[in-house]
């Protein structure tokens, strides 16, 4: 398990078991414990789902080949000290 703590002191989890990984979100979130994130890797590739959390807000879910995620994370890259990660 990883923990990650933005500026604002905003926490997360980020846990594995197996192939899923889970981000869980922290004690200064709305929904403490909630999932924020599910990635499975399925072995070609990732399904990912942003669970929704109401009637309002429904899931997100996609899916990406290994080439696919490979290059969402490079274009992420420029804009990952805006996100709260030392890049």
């Amino acid at each position: 398990m990883s923990v990650w703590i933005d500026g604002e002191g905003m926490i997360e989890q980020v846990k594995q078991a197996g192939s899923v990984v889970r981000v869980v979100r922290g004690h200064r979130y709305a929904r403490p414990g909630s999932v924020a994130c599910k990635l499975t890797d399925t072995g070609n590739g990732f399904v990912v789902v942003f669970p929704g959390h109401g009637s309002c807000d429904l899931d997100h879910c996609f899916s990406l080949d290994y080439a696919d995620a490979r290059s969402l994370v490079l274009a992420l890259t420029p804009h990952a000290k805006d996100l709260g990660f030392d890049a």
